[in-house]
């Protein structure tokens, strides 16, 4: 598998590039990144590896994901689901990634959820990613609403 980890596959459009301050190994970046930082190094290079990347490869691609991920959340707060959570979060998006190319009982029946649940996972998904590139123009605001006593 380590010869299918390629530039196109992880990044569409975006050159891996890997600055050689950053190729220095994560017992190095203790001194200088926060601990997170590092474990998130440690935790991607192992998944990678796991993958069948060379280490190698799997550091490489670790620090790429690792400057995407802070390039594109960077100074933000950001909440990782675990458990049953993040499988759910994950296999909504694997159906929604699939949606194009399966039809909707081939997704039900893949994923053992009733059709119903695949269009409604596909709608909250295009929600979802609409929203990443078209923001709200009219967001609504409950704090702002006026209360009307349910009328």
């Amino acid at each position: 598998m380590a010869g299918a980890l390629n530039n196109r596959d992880l990044f569409e459009g975006e050159p891996l590039v890997l600055d050689a301050e950053l190729a220095m190994l994560p017992a190095e970046l203790e001194h200088i990144w926060p601990k997170l930082l590092v474990d998130m190094l440690d935790v991607s290079r192992a998944a990678l590896m796991d993958a069948g990347a060379t280490d190698a490869r799997a550091r490489e691609i670790a620090i790429i994901v690792l400057r995407s991920l802070a390039r594109y959340h960077g100074g933000r707060s950001a909440y990782l689901p675990t458990g049953d959570a993040l499988d759910e979060a994950l296999k909504h998006y694997r159906i929604w990634q699939e949606s194009g190319k399966l039809s909707v009982r081939e997704l039900s029946e893949k994923h053992e959820v009733s059709e119903v649940h695949i269009y409604r996972i596909i709608a909250r998904q295009r929600q979802l990613a609409r929203a990443r590139v078209q923001p709200d123009l009219f967001p609504s605001d409950s704090s702002k609403t006026p209360k009307t006593n349910g009328r």
